[in-house]
């Protein structure tokens, strides 16, 4: 999966908007965020990328307002995703 990766970010918890804050300023030609907590959804849709939400996490699908949905991260085929 890392190879078709340019860039993992990591930011720290417990902030409001930290995840926002830490990519506001980023120019993605393509871009897909993945987490697994409303805050992550949210920022997406925030940045105006696209996202999968991991329904294995901390949160449960009905919390999730995501573009995809997998059950864990290894699940996830990259190939078959319209990223933008």
């Amino acid at each position: 999966m890392y190879n078709l990766l340019d860039e993992i970010i990591d930011c720290p918890p417990q902030r409001k908007n930290t995840k926002y804050e830490a990519l506001k300023h980023k120019n993605f030609k393509t871009a897909i965020f993945i987490g697994d907590t409303e805050e992550d959804t949210k920022t997406a849709k925030m940045l105006n990328i696209k996202s999968i939400g991991i329904i294995s996490g901390l949160r449960k699908k009905e919390f999730l307002d995501a573009d995809y949905y997998f059950e864990e991260i290894k699940d996830i085929d990259f190939n078959n995703l319209e990223i933008e």
